[in-house]
């Protein structure tokens, strides 16, 4: 574990080492990400922690995070419902895992909050307008061309 950016919060709910953090209901405040709300860390403070209490959250560079599922290497990795990292291919990921390990393990995984799925959502839409208009294109220069041929074959 390697933290770079190391940011105190007051806690809206019990969280634990390793658990993906979101912001919470006040400015400074955290609680559990779920994968709905908007993830910014990982709980960097040793053992349990109660709601009320102040903890680090590693917000850059490296951190352990405990799993509730199945990671390999290289896999983004986003908050299942109770604030436990999984893989993730859409959604809100908190980073990518440096290392695989299954449910109840700590992995290290490099902290890179990340967007997924609308950039690649808005890149297919881009790239199927661009494939439609090319064909609608392609379909005017056939008609052109075969006009041309009809006209070039009458004279």
């Amino acid at each position: 574990m390697n933290p770079s950016e190391i940011y105190s919060y007051h806690l809206d709910a019990a969280l634990s080492h390793g658990q993906i953090a979101a912001l919470g209901t006040a400015a400074r405040h955290v609680t559990a990400a779920t994968g709905s709300n908007h993830a910014v860390g990982v709980v960097i403070q040793p053992g349990d922690c109660a709601a009320g209490d102040v903890i680090d959250v590693a917000e850059g560079g490296t951190a352990d995070v405990l799993l509730g599922g199945s990671v390999s290497i290289g896999d983004w990795v986003g908050p299942d419902a109770n604030g436990k990292g999984v893989a993730a291919t859409s959604g809100r990921a908190i980073g990518y895992a440096l290392e695989a390990g299954v449910s109840g393990d700590l992995i290290e995984v490099r902290i890179q909050p990340t967007e997924l799925g609308a950039a690649a959502a808005s890149v297919t839409s881009r790239v199927a307008a661009l494939e439609t208009a090319l064909n609608a294109e392609t379909t005017g220069v056939l008609a052109r061309l075969t006009a041309l041929e009809t006209a070039g074959g009458e004279s």
